[in-house]
């Protein structure tokens, strides 16, 4: 049961830059006549806030449009994609599009999305193989699409895309030093204490891998921003994170989104998630279009990200949140989460 409250329709700035109703910018994607019912709040945060916007069209079906509020003047890249028109349509993969964007003093603080899970009947991704091995592959034609698209607007598209500073020699030892730190903090000896060396083995593998290792990731594919379409397709949210990445990085978030939760599911859906691995990777690829010859670098970029994300970087906050003490009743689990990825970094040493 939705519940909304009634209040007066929000103004936008129109496609066509002239200020309207919010229903006037629906109307013409959407194609008949809407009656606005109300809003309520789904998110508020320091950085940014969500307003969800209910409206009922002739054809009796609610439809719910995603107000989005940046506290900043920096927009969220996906604000930028999409009204570049590079997101405007996809193979099997979509985009938010975005209906109008509001304007305070001359400058552009929000945009209206429209929202896949209640007006399309998208449904959030299951956890099941099958659904995995399918969003691996619509990730792997969206990066191909969204370079494609980017390249056809020059130099001026290459800006949209930012590099991954994570896997820069920098961005790899701040996050092992924290890692160290929140270790000792904790009380945790051995693998874990060693980390940074092992980061600057990596540091200097990445120094020298092939720039063409960087392909489009939407960077955020976690199981809350992806929703699988009628007829198997796919439909991303929450591009505020897109930018060039590792082969295979993007694989990361979609199988080991859950891994640092408190609830006991974490350590059985990443030992789950490490048996889809072969599986989601050769998706991802053939999505791309990439030779199978590239499917031990593709393993490198995800295995690199799981280290990076959730070793090194998501460790240390997750230790920290408790000031350097786990409470006895996550020490089990903490402990079992090292140990499956101590083994992905003896893994990956391999590569090195």
């Amino acid at each position: 049961m939705v519940h909304v409250s009634h209040s007066r329709e929000p103004q936008c700035v129109d496609g066509f830059g002239m200020l309207a109703p919010l229903s006037a910018c629906l109307e013409r994607e959407l194609e008949q006549k809407l009656e606005y019912i109300g809003a309520e709040w789904i998110r508020k945060g320091t950085v940014k806030s969500v307003r969800r916007h209910y409206f009922k069209g002739d054809d009796g079906l609610l439809s719910c449009i995603e107000h989005v509020y940046i506290g900043t003047s920096d927009w969220p890249l996906d604000v930028v994609l999409a009204r570049s028109g590079i997101l405007s349509s996809g193979r099997s993969w979509r985009a938010p599009q975005v209906f109008g964007t509001e304007a305070t003093e001359g400058e552009l603080r929000s945009a209206y999305f429209e929202d896949f899970a209640k007006e399309k009947g998208f449904v959030r991704l299951a956890r099941n193989r099958k659904e995995f091995i399918k969003a691996a592959q619509c990730l792997g034609e969206m990066s191909v699409d969204v370079e494609s698209r980017i390249s056809e607007l020059g130099n001026s598209g290459t800006r949209l895309l930012k590099r991954d500073v994570g896997v820069s020699r920098k961005g790899l030892m701040m996050h092992a030093r924290r890692f160290s730190k929140a270790c000792g903090m904790a009380g945790i000896s051995g693998l874990p204490q060693d980390a940074w060396r092992f980061a600057l083995v990596l540091a200097r593998r990445w120094e020298v891998a092939d720039n063409s290792l960087m392909v489009a990731c939407h960077y955020d594919a976690n199981k809350g921003n992806v929703f699988v379409a009628p007829g198997n397709g796919l439909a991303l949210i929450d591009w505020e994170h897109a930018r060039r990445a590792p082969l295979g990085a993007e694989l990361c978030q979609l199988l080991y989104s859950s891994l640092w939760g408190r609830k006991g599911r974490a350590v059985k859906e990443m030992e789950l998630s490490m048996g889809w691995e072969s599986d989601v990777v050769a998706s991802y690829l053939f999505g791309s279009g990439r030779d199978g010859t590239e499917v031990y670098r593709a393993q490198f970029g995800l295995d690199f990200k799981v280290v990076i994300r959730h070793m090194l970087k998501g460790f240390a906050d997750y230790v920290e949140r408790f000031e350097g003490r786990i409470p006895q009743r996550d020490r089990l689990l903490v402990d079992r989460n090292l140990e499956l990825l101590a083994e992905k970094m003896f893994r990956l040493k391999s590569y090195c």
